[in-house]
């Protein structure tokens, strides 16, 4: 097991407010959300024959898709650090680290339709459907009640 002092506890835990308020911002959301989206067009690119056959063009996509894969790696790092356990109880941020969890487990090529997920992480990003999917949450559980009632 590993062993903190007091001081070097003291220390990482004083960096999480700031770390989240990081990982947090207007900046880094809007930057990742530019990300996902660079992301999005480049795995519909690689559908092409002109990418998968020319090694070349394939190389540079697979290059960029696991630069931004690194890029996206670090940021849920980022948000893990900052929740700490916790960060099961925010559903995006789970969400987010699962797609990432996946996307390195199939990033050999096996899977590499799996990956298309990624794109679901603009969800979080835009207000108005974070508040529609919230709301369908909230919903689905009264609903399931009220069946079992009726059923």
């Amino acid at each position: 097991t590993v062993s903190l002092t007091q001081d070097e506890a003291y220390f990482l835990q004083s960096l999480r407010e700031p770390v989240g308020e990081f990982v947090r911002s207007d900046a880094v959301e809007n930057f990742i959300l530019a990300l996902i989206v660079i992301n999005a067009i480049i795995m519909g690119l690689n559908t092409f024959d002109f990418v998968y056959e020319n090694p070349v063009v394939n190389q540079v996509f697979e290059t960029t898709d696991l630069v931004l894969l690194i890029i996206f790696t670090i940021e849920s790092s980022m948000h893990l650090f900052h929740l700490g356990l916790y960060f099961v109880k925010d559903g995006w941020v789970l969400f987010d680290f699962i797609l990432i969890i996946l996307s390195w487990s199939f990033s050999n090529g096996s899977i590499k339709s799996l990956r298309a997920f990624r794109i679901l992480r603009v969800l979080p990003r835009v207000q108005v459907l974070k508040e529609v999917i919230d709301s369908i949450g909230t919903v689905l559980p009264k609903m399931g009640t009220v069946a079992l009632l009726l059923g």
